[in-house]
């Protein structure tokens, strides 16, 4: 497949559509940093679904979206568009039909990303399937972004791992083992929930069985309930018609009883009515007098009250009287005041008059005399500010040259300590260079440092293949170890799950099943012989069991050639007479014998079909009982078998012990053999830095003495320029004039300042006179204004004047008339005191006949309450006997409810139920006999009437349950088969490409730098596990690991490593962001050559993001990335070949 045309609409900086044509050969994309180039890469990394935010550079996915800049909104949707040419048919099968395949990848804020290939929405997980299948990818290694080889020379051996997984095409393999093993995972998961599910449904339905056991017995303690209730309902109904008639009898005397006392107060009511009808006129008496009284007292009051308002009116007027006097007087000084203030105005306006003649004429003078002066003083601040610019620029270049003078001594100086210093450098650096002994010391002990680290690897090398054979050995025990483990386990699970179907049910005492012992082959039918009585206890302590009769006297025998079954089984002596009577018959014959059978007695076949005397057959029945004997059967026969499978497991365990400890030693000779051989490569690793470090430092001292030599020149020069330069600039300073070369400046500023002093003075006179004109103008005004207040004040001073002596004479006026009025007030309080005294005399006569009637109808309300308590007790009586009477009735009402209610019939009809219904004992007794019947079921606990159903409901459930673990068992073997064939055939092909890869490797390295080159696997003997280690030797050095070269030697090996990967496994498309900036010239010329050979003899395309002039010139087109406007990136293209071909035929 071919990677042919990418568009990006609203994908970071490139906010307009933009179609990116990919075509074959060589493709270069330019421009200037930031303006986007490396969001091409990304945006194809994109597409190919990267997830990671991180490496698309941003904080979330959002961030891939335009945000807008100064000049144009943010975006909330981005989509890139990817166009694959699929003549050759060569894409993943589900998408091999289509000529083109397209896949777009759109993304909007805040929404998440979906996926289309061929306009079909599909998973990020199909994408990256999709590329991963042809050899390309996100992480694939033919998209070198940035940074990226500095990534894979810091990596370690282990993270290098996935480019042999992409070279091998096993990129894919990989993620599809990666979900089968978690599918395996969840599967396993899934069977262990599953057994305990089993497990779970195992137990429930043990205890389903048991708990129908209790139902049949719960349900014969109902029979017997429902009995015991009748006879005690029963004679409760007897006793509640009894109670009824009584209580009849009872009401019909108080009922007389009550009749007698209604008489007597009827009688006492009509004396009672005949004295509360006199009372009421001689009450109406007492109030009309009572009245008359009062309305005297009122009149009373009403003169006190007039006499006080009276004496406060006549206080208010005297105080009003003194209050108009003073207000009066008042008023009198006020006008004077305004008088007197008035006349001082007018004196006042005289005197400002006669000052403000002349003013203007003086105001003006003085003006005239300050402008003369001021402009006076302005000519001669003219003049002293020219005299002085001319002083300051000679002192400016006075001082400009004492600073340069300054600063050439200084730098003489400074030259001249530098070149002190430079002669002392070049004496240590070549005392140093003369000693050449520690440079030969460092190479000895590099070269003792590889023979050691090549003893090293060899013994651990042969730790590992011990260590090896010791953990396969380990796992063999292991395994044996587990099996009879697992056997073990299962034995003794099957053991306790046996243990508790067969234990103890809710009977009292152990159940007859413990003792029973069965041959083999008869458990169905000693089963089916003896149904749920199996589980009963022998002796009669609990409500149920066996108990001991004596030997038959005239037992019926067995039909001709029927063999009993107590000859097969070893029972106790309880159950004689029951083993005895129970034949042992084929299927075929059962039903012919069954009609001999005597009373009591039955057949059983071994298959488990029963024949009753009574005509009662069971074809085929799964009976309880005879699967708790197979049980048992079972548990005997698995103590053997667990004490053997012990005995297996204990040898297992300890030959894995012994294993597990051998496998322990070797890993630590392992250990030791390890840490040796990381000693030996740490020490050659610091004898080769020492080297390194020695020989850098000897050509780097080469180099500086050469530096100093050169420096010691330069600095000669330059001090010889500086002196000259100083001799040229002291000579200008002595030419200097002096900066005060008689000028007269102070002068001229001594009477510039005498000037400005007289100035200031005839200002400050013209000021003053212009200030008192301004005051008497404004005081003048003022004074019309408080003339006009004071002449106001007057006025209204009169006005009130007048109005307080008329109001003063009023007010005297009307005390006058208030001194009468006190006689008259004497005179009605003393006639009112003489008839209040004569009607308090009528008002307390009708008082005491009042009294004397209460008095007599006191009595007979008396007489008529205890009348009505008499009658009240009677009739409180007869509602106590009604009520007897009515409760006695609803107790027979409520009985006979719950007879209806209870035993669904009449009480008449229990007397027939009940045979002895006359001869019933007290309700006492029989409610003692229910509740101990009650009792006993209820101490049963809860039962489960439905267990019966829900044990079938459980067991098909059980069979389904068994059913999918043995179809998830399958299914897990089929997934480790399927996991065992893909890691063979990754190892497979991880092998094959490790070893094309190498030959690729080894001859790009020597061609492209010389020397030589080699890759290994390391960290495991597993290919799918191992790491990729890289070895270099540049010419004339030792070979070395990738860590341990220069960086210019490790950029190289890294580069010829990621063309040998691409050499054994072609991706579509090849994108190189600026990795050639590491490289000079001739390297650059190199890689540029291997570019063309890799263009020409592929399909591949390659992208090449780069700013160096000489890979520009070997592409066969370039596209360049511009930002017309801040934040917004445009592409333009030229084809090269094209423009070749004009200028030819030019």
């Amino acid at each position: 497949m071919h990677f042919s045309r990418l568009r990006l609409s609203g994908f970071k900086s490139f906010v307009d559509p933009t179609e990116f044509v990919i075509e074959p050969g060589l493709t270069g994309i330019v421009g200037p940093n930031g303006c986007g180039k490396s969001n091409l890469l990304e945006a194809l990394r994109w597409v190919m679904g990267e997830t990671s935010a991180k490496k698309m550079r941003g904080g979330g996915m959002d961030d891939v979206i335009f945000s807008g800049t100064d000049f144009r909104p943010g975006r909330n949707v981005a989509e890139v568009t990817l166009n694959l040419d699929n003549t050759k048919r060569d894409a993943p099968p589900a998408w091999n039909e289509n000529e083109e395949v397209q896949i777009a990848r759109r993304i909007e804020r805040g929404g998440g990303s979906n996926y289309r290939i061929n306009g079909q929405d599909t998973r990020a997980r199909d994408v990256q399937l999709f590329f991963a299948d042809i050899a390309t990818g996100t992480k694939s290694s033919a998209l070198v972004s940035q940074g990226q080889i500095s990534d894979l020379i810091r990596s370690k051996p282990a993270a290098r791992r996935h480019l042999l997984e992409e070279a091998a095409g096993i990129a894919g393999l990989q993620s599809r083992r990666h979900e089968a093993e978690l599918r395996l995972r969840a599967a396993e998961t899934n069977l262990e929930r599953l057994g305990d599910v089993v497990g779970g449904l195992e137990g429930q339905l043990a205890n389903l069985q048991r708990q129908a056991r209790q139902a049949q017995r719960y349900r014969r303690l109902s029979d017997r309930i429902r009995e015991a209730e009748s006879r005690w309902l029963l004679r409760r109904w007897q006793d509640a018609q009894s109670a009824v008639a009584i209580c009849a009898g009872a009401l019909t005397v108080i009922e007389a009883e009550a009749a007698e006392a209604t008489r007597v107060v009827a009688q006492t009511t009509t004396a009672q009515a005949e004295a509360a009808e006199a009372l009421p006129p001689l009450r109406e008496a007492e109030t009309q007098a009572g009245t008359a009284l009062n309305e005297l007292n009122v009149a009373r009051v009403a003169l006190e009250a007039e006499e006080r308002r009276f004496n406060e009116q006549r206080r208010e007027i005297a105080e009003r009287l003194n209050q108009l006097g003073a207000d009066l007087e008042r008023e009198r000084t006020l006008a004077e005041d305004a008088t007197r203030a008035l006349a001082e105005l007018e004196r006042e306006e005289t005197q400002l008059t006669q000052q403000r003649e002349g003013e203007a004429e003086a105001v003006a003078m003085a003006q005239a005399a300050s402008d003369e002066m001021r402009t006076a003083v302005s000519e001669l601040e003219s003049r002293v500010t020219a005299l002085a610019e001319e002083r300051a620029a000679r002192t400016a270049r006075r001082q400009a040259l004492e600073a340069r003078i300054a600063d050439l001594d200084t730098r003489i100086g400074r030259l001249d300590h530098q070149a002190g210093d430079i002669e002392a450098e070049r004496g240590q650096l070549n005392l140093g260079l003369d000693d050449s002994d520690s440079l030969d010391r460092l190479r000895r002990e590099e070269s003792q440092a590889v023979e050691a680290i090549e003893a090293a690897r060899e013994a651990f090398a042969a730790a590992q293949n011990d260590q090896r054979a010791k953990r396969e050995a380990e796992e063999a025990c292991r395994a044996r170890a587990r099996d009879t483990d697992a056997k073990l386990t299962g034995l003794k699970a099957e053991r306790d799950a046996l243990a508790a179907l067969v234990a103890r049910s809710s009977h009292d005492g152990a159940p007859v099943l413990d003792a029973l012992r069965v041959a083999d082959g008869y458990e169905t039918a000693l089963g089916v012989a003896l149904g749920d009585d199996i589980d009963a206890p022998v002796g009669r302590d609990g409500p149920t069991g066996w108990t001991l009769l004596p030997p038959y006297g005239d037992a019926p025998a067995l039909p001709q050639g029927v063999e009993a079954l107590s000859t097969h089984v070893a029972a106790p002596p309880e159950l004689a007479h029951r083993l005895t009577q129970v034949g042992v018959v084929d299927d075929d014959r059962g039903g012919e014998l069954s009609r001999q059978l005597r009373p009591g007695q039955r057949l059983v076949s071994r298959s488990g079909r029963l024949w009753r005397w009574d005509g009662f057959v069971v074809n085929d029945a799964k009976s309880g009982a005879a699967a708790r004997l197979a049980q048992r059967t079972r548990l005997d026969a698995l103590g053997q078998e667990i004490e053997n499978a012990s005995q297996i497991n204990d040898t297992a365990q300890q030959a894995l012990a012994a294993a597990a400890e051998a496998l322990a030693e070797s890993m630590r000779t392992e250990n030791t053999a390890r840490a040796t051989a990381d000693a030996a490569a740490e020490t050659l690793a610091h004898a080769r830095e020492g080297l390194r470090n020695e020989e850098s430092r000897t050509q780097a001292a080469e180099a500086r003495r050469k530096d100093l030599a050169a420096m010691a020149e330069r600095v000669a020069t330059e001090r010889g320029e500086l002196a000259l330069a100083m001799g040229q600039v002291r000579q200008q300073h002595a030419d200097m004039p002096p900066a005060e070369a008689g000028d007269g400046l102070e002068a001229l500023r001594d009477e510039l300042n005498a000037q400005r002093a007289e100035l200031s003075r005839r200002q400050g006179e013209h000021d003053r006179l212009h200030r008192e004109a301004e005051f008497r103008t404004r005081r003048l005004a003022a004074l019309a204004g408080e003339r006009q207040s004071w002449q106001g004040r007057a006025g209204g001073a009169q006005e009130r004047i007048t109005n307080l002596e008329t109001r003063l004479a009023a007010g005297q006026a009307e005390s006058a008339d208030m001194e009468e009025k006190p006689a008259r007030i004497e005179a009605q309080r003393l006639g009112l005191a003489e008839r209040l005294e004569a009607s308090e005399a009528v008002r307390r006569a009708a008082a005491d006949e009042r009294a004397a009637a209460e008095t007599v109808q006191a009595q007979c309300d008396r007489n008529l309450r205890q009348a009505d308590a008499a009658l009240s007790d009677r009739r409180e009586e007869r509602a106590r006997r009604e009520g007897a009477v009515e409760q006695s009735r609803q107790a027979a009402t409520e009985i006979t409810r719950q007879i209806n209610e209870r035993l669904e019939c009449a009480p008449e009809a229990l007397t027939e139920i009940v045979t002895d219904h006359d001869k019933l004992s007290d309700a006492e007794d029989l409610e003692q006999k229910f509740g101990r019947v009650v009792r006993e079921r209820e101490n049963m606990g809860p039962v489960n009437l439905r267990a019966e159903i829900e044990a079938q409901e459980v067991d098909e459930q059980l069979s389904v349950m068994l059913s999918e673990r043995e179809d998830l068992e399958a299914a897990i073997a089929r997934l480790r088969t399927g996991i065992g064939e893909l890691n063979r055939e990754g190892r497979e092909r991880l092998l094959t490409a490790f070893r094309e890869i190498n030959e690729h490797f080894q001859r790009l390295y020597k061609r492209l730098f010389g020397g030589h080159a080699r890759l290994s696997m390391v960290d495991s003997d597993d290919p799918l596990e191992a790491g990729l280690e890289i070895e270099a030797s540049p010419s004339g050095k030792k070979m070395q690991i990738l860590s341990l070269l220069s960086g210019g030697e490790q950029a190289l090996t890294a580069m010829a490593l990621i063309f040998a990967l691409f050499l054994t496994n072609p991706a579509p498309v090849c994108v190189l962001d600026e990795v050639d900036a590491p490289l000079d010239d001739a390297n650059v010329d190199r890689f540029c050559d291997l570019l063309d050979e890799f263009a020409n003899n592929g399909d591949t395309r390659f992208l090449v993001i780069t700013h160096h002039r000489l890979t520009m010139a070997r592409m066969d087109r370039l596209f360049g990335v511009t930002m017309s406007e801040p934040g917004v990136s445009q592409l333009v293209s030229v084809d090269l070949d094209a423009a070749e071909q004009l200028r030819a035929m030019a």
